[in-house]
């Protein structure tokens, strides 16, 4: 494949070529047309003349007034009778006849005019005017005037010749400017070219400065920045949540590792043993739900599951979660009430969002001090579909409220059995359904509401 530039001058200089090729041709067609038709006109102007001359002598023995009216003059006259006979014919024809077909006069009309382009003295192109001269209401006589195009040939040669020299210079020049124009306009692109290959994933902070701003050109390399700054945020997240999966998951193996080597030095009892056994079933759950979190929000780049919407209760659904978490509740002292109308449905994914809302309503219950109560509430106007559960813990510090969806983390208060992937996964199960989910924490407790948007 050739370079663009190449192609770039190739196409211009192609359609440069093209339609100075057409002007030129019809340059040439249209004066070649006026010169003719200017002709045509100059010999009925002395046609006319000569048949008034013509009239006034056709009584005499001679025609001394017309032979002196034709001299000096660059044209050819002949005077034929109705019936063909020649009556008259200039002196500069020397003794040579215009060609004249005498079988067309009577087919011309009173005020018609023939036209013909013939050779004589076998190398000059002479336009011919076959006239007829009207006596007493009829045709009597037809006057033929002949006028030589030698310099109406010769002019249409010389502009012939300059516009076939003319039209590839014309053209060269064209190329070697398409060549220079391609060149600086694929400068950008070069630059663009030579930052792309030295960008690296280390070195994502490089950019592109053009000199331009609103041009084509300028317009990608804003693109190609902004694509840069979302692949250094996309890394560095990636970067930092392979750090905290890292750190997760290094955890309950060093636990499990630790009371494995410790258990194998000396002697143990098969209580010891059955002990050991439950802290690596905890150790293994605990990873097991790591492991089902991230499967889980590494599904958040496809459109699959919203293949599986249908239509959902979600009255039902958020009653079957109270009901669901309702033991958890009681064993913290925790009152969960809730103000839940029926019917109000939505689209959507039913395990997904009770997962969601399972979720929060844990979350709401672990941060609530016993004697306290939790509350939802599922409503319906204007907006959509809004879901609020409210606790009255001791609230969201400021400073973490637009870290807490972020995977993996955990504010100072967190609870030591999470690993902070929980709420990350509700926010993308919820803007997964179209909605969005916001926070507002005080010292009284924390309002988590969600909002579907009708689709």
């Amino acid at each position: 494949m050739l370079p663009i530039r190449i192609r770039l001058t190739f196409w211009y200089v192609a359609i440069f070529s093209i339609t100075l090729g057409i002007y030129s041709f019809f340059l040439f067609a249209y004066i070649s047309h006026t010169i003719i038709r200017n002709t045509d006109r100059e010999m009925v102007a002395e046609a006319k003349e000569c048949r008034s001359i013509f009239l006034e002598e056709m009584t005499k023995p001679s025609f001394e007034e017309l032979d002196e009216e034709l001299k000096g003059i660059n044209y050819y006259l002949q005077i034929y009778s109705i019936n063909g006979k020649l009556l008259y014919t200039s002196a500069n024809l020397y003794k040579t006849n215009l060609p004249v077909d005498t079988r067309a006069f009577n087919s011309i009309e009173h005020d018609k005019y023939a036209f013909r382009t013939v050779t004589v003295f076998r190398h000059t192109d002479v336009r011919t005017l076959l006239y007829p001269i009207v006596v007493n209401g009829a045709i009597q006589y037809y006057l033929t005037i002949g006028m030589p195009l030698n310099a109406q040939n010769g002019f249409l040669s010389m502009l012939g010749i300059i516009l076939t020299v003319v039209t590839p210079i014309f053209i060269v020049i064209a190329s070697w400017g398409g060549i220079i124009i391609a060149g600086r306009a694929m400068k950008p692109v070069d630059e663009i070219i030579e930052t792309a290959r030295r960008i690296e994933a280390g070195n994502l902070t490089e950019q592109i400065t053009m000199k331009t701003h609103n041009d084509e050109i300028g317009k990608l390399a804003r693109t190609f920045n902004d694509m840069l700054l979302r692949l250094k945020k996309a890394f560095d997240g990636l970067s930092q949540f392979s750090q905290n999966v890292s750190h997760e998951l290094k955890t309950p193996l060093t636990v499990m590792k630790s009371g494995i080597e410790i258990n194998m030095i000396g002697e143990r009892s098969s209580a010891d043993y059955r002990e050991l056994l439950v802290s690596l079933l905890e150790e293994i759950d605990q990873m097991t739900r790591i492991i089902d979190d991230l499967l889980l929000t590494s599904l958040s780049n496809t459109e699959s599951i919203r293949a599986t919407f249908t239509r959902i209760d979600i009255s039902n659904l958020i009653l079957q979660t109270i009901d669901f978490l309702g033991v958890l509740a009681m064993d913290k002292k925790v009152s969960l009430d809730h103000t839940v109308p029926d019917g109000i449905g939505i689209v959507g994914n039913e395990r997904l969002l009770k997962r969601a809302f399972s979720n929060i309503i844990d979350n709401a219950i672990k941060f609530t001090p016993p004697g306290k109560k939790v509350f939802v509430s599922v409503t319906r106007d204007g907006t959509g579909v809004i879901v609020d559960i409210r606790d009255q813990g001791a609230g969201i510090k400021e400073e973490d409220i637009p870290k807490i969806f972020d995977r993996f983390f955990r504010g100072k208060s967190a609870n030591a059995e999470g690993h902070g992937l929980g709420l990350s996964i509700v926010k993308w199960i919820i803007e997964l359904h179209n909605g969005r989910i916001d926070i507002i924490s005080t010292s009284g407790g924390t309002n988590f509401r969600v909002v579907f948007l009708p689709r």
